[in-house]
């Protein structure tokens, strides 16, 4: 960039974000050489903004939300489920595809998407023969009537755990850092109990507490 109006916008929204401890005595700045943008939209895709407007947009957004809480998430290289972290994100240039892939490259069937409950719901687990048999919720839930009724089908169960070993670990992990987890997962094909529909989930059982909850389903 060499807009100075794109600069000073953020050094405003930096040192707003972390004010000095003390009184300024001196400020310096360093640039770094880069190759000049250079890119041809194509007619097929839609216009990305300039990267210039787009940084202080998200210098705003952080602002307001926090840095940790804006920006590309980035999954962690561990067996922990959903653990990921957010990164500063940097626009991509287009890559130009050398032509159009063939329909026998194309795939024929569509993938089976894992919708996550956020938060995870907790909920009642009839075991019969150390399976499933039966759920229902464990609290009042009118938007979470589905996660009622027999357990038609189950397959597991899928145990992790992890973690553990830095729980009392010595060294300076701060409790963000610290994710220990033990659980059973299952997959479970639920009849509704009002409208017979059959529906995929995965449950967990928290080896921990022996708590059961409810935290995806499949479509």
């Amino acid at each position: 960039m060499r807009d100075p109006k794109v600069f000073l916008k953020l050094l405003q929204l930096d040192l707003s974000a972390h004010p000095p401890g003390s009184p300024v005595c001196k400020l310096w700045i360093s640039a770094e050489p880069a190759r000049p943008r250079s890119a041809q939209s194509s007619l097929f895709l839609p216009v990305t903004p300039e990267a210039e407007k787009l940084e202080i947009t998200l210098a705003r957004i952080a602002g307001v939300v926090g840095e940790r809480r804006a920006g590309i998430a980035k999954l962690l290289d561990t067996h922990h489920p959903d653990a990921f972290q957010m990164e500063h994100f940097v626009s991509q240039p287009v890559s130009q595809s050398h032509g159009a892939a063939t329909l026998s490259e194309q795939a024929i069937e569509a993938p089976l998407a894992l919708r996550i409950f956020r938060p995870a719901q907790q909920v009642r687990v009839h075991i019969a023969e150390g399976r499933p048999c039966k759920l229902g919720l464990a609290a009042r839930n009118e938007d979470r009537d589905l996660l009622q009724g027999k357990v038609l089908w189950s397959a597991g169960p899928w145990r992790s755990s992890g973690d553990w070993w830095a729980q009392h670990s010595s060294a300076r992990i701060s409790n963000e850092d610290v994710r220990v987890w033990d659980r059973e997962e299952w997959d479970i094909a639920l009849a509704s109990e009002k409208s017979g529909d059959v529906a995929l989930y995965r449950i967990y059982r928290d080896i921990a507490t022996g708590d059961w909850f409810a935290d995806a389903s499949y479509d």
